[in-house]
């Protein structure tokens, strides 16, 4: 082999390995483990904020879980942030839970809105 073509896959092969690959080295195994990645997502839009809700509650077998007008609501709260959404939506789910509703609608809504936290004592 001759040393261009050598310089060759060389720079082929630091081009193609990701940033993440160069740590699968037995010695630097311990930094893999530590490396996360986080999507930047864009602003997501009323529509595609609606069609993930949809897709959630179907996934979750129940696609009433949420009165249309709450998912109104927290679609307009989420600020076009889906894990904004999947937060608030969450919360009110685990307050249906709790109280074993099986639709959230403005009356468990706002009766969540209203509950306050506990107090953590110093």
């Amino acid at each position: 082999m001759d040393a261009e073509g050598d310089y060759h896959r060389q720079v082929h092969r630091e081009i193609v390995q990701t940033p993440v690959d160069r740590f699968h080295r037995p010695d630097l195994l311990p930094l893999t483990s530590r490396i996360h990645t986080r999507p930047i997502l864009e602003y997501a839009s009323r529509e595609e904020l609606r069609k993930v809700s949809h897709h959630i509650m179907k996934k979750a077998g129940n696609l009433n879980l949420l009165a249309a007008s709450i998912k109104d609501t927290l679609i307009d709260l989420a600020a076009g942030n889906y894990r904004t959404l999947m937060m608030f939506a969450g919360k009110r789910l685990m307050a249906a839970c709790e109280r074993d509703i099986t639709q959230i609608e403005e009356k468990v809504y706002f009766e969540f809105r209203n509950t306050r936290a506990p107090k953590l004592s110093a």
